[in-house]
């Protein structure tokens, strides 16, 4: 059960999922809040790889739930706005939304967050999708 978050972490719980010749670009940890119901929190591991945007939800201990991914070329557009803790991101593919969560800036034991945020938001805009 691992309990603190870090980049060793997220990268050795999406590495399965790769393809060959696939590589991680950037890696943000993401959370879905539900201010009433804390145990309706949803915790997510994103990344951006040369191929694939990757979605893993995990438990609040950061175990593995669920995982989906999605070819970069059918990220139809996205778009972002300011949330209390950091960035609320909306991203939709060709046949629907894809992901809506929020990226916070700052994460309790996780230095790097912050700049993954911000790479992680310029690489989106670098897919050359419209905003939503």
């Amino acid at each position: 059960m691992a309990l603190k978050l870090s980049r060793e972490l997220m990268e050795n719980s999406l590495s399965k999922y790769l393809q060959e010749g696939e590589t991680i670009d950037v890696l943000v940890y993401a959370q879905k809040m539900n201010y009433f119901m804390t145990l309706l929190h949803k915790y997510y591991f994103l990344a951006i790889t040369n191929k694939r945007l990757l979605i893993m939800r995990v438990t609040a201990f950061y175990n593995e739930k669920e995982f989906k991914a999605v070819n970069l070329e059918d990220i139809k557009g996205f778009k972002t706005s300011k949330s209390i803790n950091g960035k609320t991101v909306t991203i939709e593919g060709k046949n629907g939304r894809i992901f809506k969560g929020t990226v916070p800036s700052v994460i309790l034991g996780f230095s790097e967050q912050k700049e993954s945020a911000f790479t992680f938001m310029n690489k989106l805009q670098g897919l050359n999708i419209y905003a939503v």
